[in-house]
């Protein structure tokens, strides 16, 4: 009778956890999806920004991070190209000047050759946000590394799932403070 009240007992506590991991996904699920659209609607409104004033090149200084600058480059319809970086100090004054002067692809231009700085880019082919093993052909460039999001973690020198969607949720984030950053500048 006791070991029948205890397999009862395991019973309960084990039906406890499956509804405590349900909850659990049912949040992760709804985080999750609230951030694709919140990745969405930022895409969509630079986009509408980038394409009503006929932009394809804009770059700006970061406020708030000196010496970091963030640009862009729009084709229209099929992607954004967006380059964060930190530049050295012997260029910053160059880059204000030339973003002063409203020459954005020049800008753009000098950012992409930056690499080492704190340099990244993130390619979102399809103006979709940025989809792990996705047929997108998405990519993350941090200084010299790409990371292909078409690929498996493994293809992409991960050790597990979880390590390569963290990594992807950072940048996911990071590039949603960035668009809005560019945004707001275009205002």
């Amino acid at each position: 009778m006791k070991a029948f009240v205890r397999i009862i007992d395991e019973v309960e506590s084990m039906k406890q956890m499956v509804r405590g991991s349900a909850i659990l996904l049912v949040l992760v699920a709804s985080v999750l999806s609230l951030s694709a659209q919140n990745d969405k609607a930022a895409i969509q409104q630079l986009k509408g920004e980038l394409e009503q004033k006929n932009i394809v090149y804009f770059a700006t200084a970061v406020p708030g991070a000196a010496g970091t600058y963030v640009g862009v480059q729009h084709i229209k319809g099929m992607a954004l190209i967006v380059i964060h970086c930190r530049a050295a100090a012997d260029n910053m004054s160059f880059l204000d000047e030339e973003i002063a002067k409203k020459d954005y692809r020049k800008v753009y231009k000098d950012l992409s050759m930056m690499r080492g700085n704190d340099y990244s880019l993130v390619f979102d082919f399809g103006l979709d946000s940025l989809e792990i093993e996705s047929g997108s052909g998405d990519f993350i460039q941090e200084n010299d590394k790409v990371r292909y999001l078409n690929k498996s973690f493994t293809e992409n020198n991960f050790t597990t799932q979880e390590e390569y969607a963290a990594f992807v949720d950072k940048y996911r984030e990071s590039y949603v403070r960035w668009l809005q950053v560019i945004s707001k500048q275009l205002r």
